[in-house]
């Protein structure tokens, strides 16, 4: 959906998650002085529910591509999921002017990932409560419940009300889990645009080495890696004029 129609390119949005909603992200562009027209990319769809999470999966990257042909050229902006799911949307380069990943991953994050701060019994509880009596209320709960792994201490009370202020579904979740986790490869060819790598500092989760590390994105002289000082997984919460800065 367009939130913010002005001159310019078109800048399309992906939240991560999957299972998070697209109001964080259109409250972070909603705050920046960018040109161009703002496009969210929200994949909480109810009436998916019947689907396989296999259809479901396959069914976001044809309507990211579908999107980004539509808009073209457009530049995309991941979070998290949402800068993976773009990584492994095949031809999607075809249709870009430029590529923005924020706290995001090239290979498969679930190997490398930090053990949640919070008790391995906490943990299993909430596991427990899934298994149930799963909603979408829960998921938001839950995620609330682990800002920890996501905010920096001084910033997670900003953490926690941009979680609350935000919309979930729990069966986008379980669809990313069962099957886009499991069969995350990168597709898109990197070489024929620029590519923007951005995280904070002391993201724990997805630190910018990551990419760093990856063999396809040495072999590409266009990316630029930005490290985000005092930022945690959703950076521009602790330092909202550096990532300004970067995306200007």
């Amino acid at each position: 959906s367009n939130i913010i129609p002005r001159e310019g390119p078109n800048w399309i949005l992906i939240p991560g998650g999957p299972g998070m909603g697209p109001e964080y992200l259109s409250e972070l562009f909603g705050r920046l002085d960018l040109r161009g027209s703002i496009w969210t990319f929200d994949i909480l769809d109810a009436d998916r529910e019947s689907l396989p999470d296999e259809e479901i999966v396959d069914g976001w990257k044809r309507s990211l591509l579908a999107a980004a042909e539509t808009l073209k050229p457009a530049l995309i902006f991941g979070h998290s999921f949402g800068g993976m799911l773009a990584l492994s949307t095949k031809e999607l380069e075809k249709h870009i002017a430029g590529l923005i990943l924020a706290d995001s991953d090239p290979v498969d994050w679930l190997k490398d990932c930090a053990v949640p701060p919070i008790p391995k019994s906490e943990m299993a509880a909430w596991g427990k409560r899934f298994d149930d009596a799963p909603s979408d209320l829960l998921y938001k709960d839950f995620f609330s419940a682990i800002a920890p792994y996501y905010f920096s201490k001084e910033c997670l009370g900003a953490g926690r009300e941009l979680i609350d202020r935000n919309a979930y579904s729990y069966r986008t979740f379980l669809a990313g889990n069962n099957k886009f986790f499991p069969n995350y490869e990168m597709a898109i060819d990197l070489l024929p645009i620029p590519v923007f790598c951005l995280a904070g500092e002391h993201d724990i989760i997805t630190p910018l080495n990551i990419y760093q590390r990856s063999a396809r994105f040495k072999e590409n002289n266009d990316v630029q890696y930005f490290s985000i000082p005092g930022g945690g997984h959703f950076p521009w919460v602790e330092n909202f004029q550096e990532v300004s800065n970067v995306l200007q």
